[in-house]
């Protein structure tokens, strides 16, 4: 059997993109909990639980993105003007997140840049909902193989939904990675928000299936592979289902 090296490629971005989506996630998810947080040993914990890892996490992204440039340079001379905005203001986000998780120990009013770090968090997650909208709608205009389009373009109605639905999908993460490695007083102090953000992920996941019945790009996408997104479907009602009934028993 004959394996191109694209579909090697594929592989390897695939497996990039899910990595960082399960590993940034939960980080990112922190640090959007971390407004909730009012007290100070409280949020040094939660910071504590991810400051071995955050940084580390990230380079999944960076490996992404070296395999979309080197493998297929048509798509990234499309994909680079059409997501240019969203781009820069995820790479602004994650950059001010880790400027605000390293200065918080070196300054007298380490709320205001645990604050910094939950924005820059919250946006960050918006940016990389806003680019899965735009994926998974096809939204992209491309004449002549170049991206014939605006940056505004991507603010669409659908793309602004599945953006707060990643915010709600990593404040989910976030708040089951504090559950698993910080103290019984913070875990439950955690649920409250676990089940708050796994509604709203409900109610956007049921959205989000109303926009795949109304707009008829988003249902060709959806109807092109349907054993595809029925496997998914299943896996996260399953993991979800999972995640309540644990954060009631807990």
């Amino acid at each position: 059997m004959n394996i191109a090296l694209s579909h090697v490629c594929i592989l390897i971005a695939i497996f990039a993109v899910a990595m960082y989506v399960l590993l940034d996630g939960f980080d990112l998810g922190v640090g959007i909990l971390l407004l909730s947080s009012r007290h100070g040993p409280e949020r040094d914990a939660l910071v504590d639980s991810i400051a071995p890892v955050w940084d580390g996490n990230e380079t999944w992204l960076i490996l992404a993105a070296i395999v979309l440039f080197g493998a297929f340079p048509p798509a990234y001379s499309i994909l680079a003007p059409a997501f240019y905005l969203p781009f820069m203001v995820m790479l602004v986000s994650l950059a001010f997140r880790g400027v605000a998780i390293e200065f918080r120990v070196h300054t007298p009013f380490p709320r205001l840049w645990d604050g910094a770090f939950s924005i820059g968090s919250i946006l960050a997650a918006f940016a990389q909902g806003l680019v899965a909208g735009a994926l998974l709608s096809g939204d992209i205009v491309v004449t002549g193989g170049r991206f014939a389009g605006s940056t505004l373009d991507v603010f669409t109605g659908f793309n602004v939904l599945t953006g707060l639905a990643v915010i709600a999908a990593y404040a989910s993460l976030g708040a089951a990675w504090l559950h698993w490695k910080t103290s019984a007083q913070l875990q439950h102090a955690r649920l409250p928000m676990l089940r708050m953000a796994m509604l709203a992920f409900l109610l956007l996941a049921a959205a989000a299936c109303c926009a795949a019945s109304t707009l008829p790009a988003v249902a060709a996408m959806w109807h092109a592979h349907p054993a595809v997104m029925a496997m998914l479907g299943t896996v996260c009602v399953g993991l979800w289902i999972a995640a309540f009934f644990a954060s009631y028993t807990a």
